[in-house]
């Protein structure tokens, strides 16, 4: 029998629970393990089975750059079934939901009820105080990915000390849902173009002709993923490139993560002649009429890379299309 290391267990019995809610659990442990290969169809079985969780979250997407982060996930189990995980990694004496993720969190199974989200919120700063942790840094899933309201996960880390420390705006265009009429009017009136669109094989075009020179030029800043690895990830996650030709030339182009729910833009860019014929608001024109069987389109955060101000003329863009703001909150418990 192979001994799981890193494993913390204590009393399911969250103080001044309803008894009628948790009798039957006092017997029972919560079990808080580190996350390691063996667990690894743990982890799956409760992503696929999570009411707040994306694909992001599953370990083929989380390991690719695994040389980058002092990873120190964990599961969280109850009744020997896995019911949260943390993706998580450790700088110093601090954890932090997943930097190489874009929204972390506690990721929880369907049907907890608030009781059980506080008490293994309260295992989990147990388990990070052991390991001799000072902060936990949670960012928060939008509530648009999530099966339902995570009013009361939030709730749940207050309780245990957690406190608010800020929130990314992430502007998203519900579906299915008509372009604005701004935006057909900056289409209507830009030079008529015929444009070619295509989802590609590869994401070396886009990458090397228009993401890479784009950034460049108006951050002076590159992607967080290479061409090589966001060529891996895309081989084992529902990622999409879609590219806007016009008479032969490539203009535009937007990398996309497809959600269950939501589609997101995770990287979009056009060239100086794309910007001038409106090739992006061609190109989103398509897609939303495309992906109109989802919930959402999120058009991501648009702060600058640098100086991380929001861009005046890229929320006016998004909502131009009718994209709306949402917020991804974080928060910090201090471990005492």
């Amino acid at each position: 029998m192979s001994v799981i290391p890193n494993q913390y267990t204590s009393p399911f019995f969250p103080q001044g629970a309803d008894m009628r809610l948790t009798g039957r659990s006092i017997a029972k442990m919560i079990e808080v393990r580190k996350y390691n290969p063996q667990l690894r169809h743990d982890w799956e079985r409760l992503v696929d089975s999570s009411s707040n969780a994306i694909f992001q979250h599953s370990r083929s997407f989380m390991e690719y750059h695994g040389n980058r982060f002092e990873d120190r996930s964990v599961i969280i189990y109850h009744h020997s079934q896995p019911k949260a995980i943390f993706p998580s990694h450790r700088i110093g004496d601090r954890i932090f939901s997943h930097k190489g993720l874009t929204y972390g969190g506690l990721v929880v199974h369907k049907g907890l009820q608030p009781d059980e989200l506080e008490s293994f919120l309260q295992e989990l700063v147990r388990y990070y105080k052991k390991e001799k942790i000072t902060e936990i840094h949670l960012k928060c899933l939008p509530d648009f990915y999530a099966d339902g309201n995570q009013q009361a996960l939030k709730e749940s880390i207050l309780k245990v000390g957690g406190r608010k420390t800020g929130e990314d705006i992430i502007h998203a265009v519900p579906l299915p849902n008509g372009i604005k009429e701004r935006a057909l009017y900056k289409i209507r009136n830009s030079q008529r173009i015929t444009p070619e669109i295509k989802k590609a094989e590869s994401f070396q075009l886009f990458w090397e002709k228009v993401l890479i020179p784009h950034l460049d030029l108006k951050f002076d800043n590159r992607p967080v993923h290479s061409l090589q690895e966001i060529t891996q990830l895309g081989q084992n996650n529902p990622l999409e490139q879609w590219d806007l030709y016009h008479e032969g030339e490539l203009l535009a182009g937007t990398t996309l993560f497809v959600d269950k729910h939501v589609v997101k833009a995770q990287y979009t860019a056009t060239t100086e002649r794309g910007r001038k014929l409106k090739a992006l608001d061609y190109l989103f024109f398509h897609l939303f009429d495309l992906f109109s069987h989802k919930k959402l389109f999120s058009l991501g955060t648009s702060y600058h890379p640098g100086t991380r101000e929001l861009v005046p003329g890229l929320v006016q863009w998004k909502e131009s299309f009718g994209a709306v703001p949402f917020e991804s909150e974080e928060y910090v418990v201090m471990i005492r």
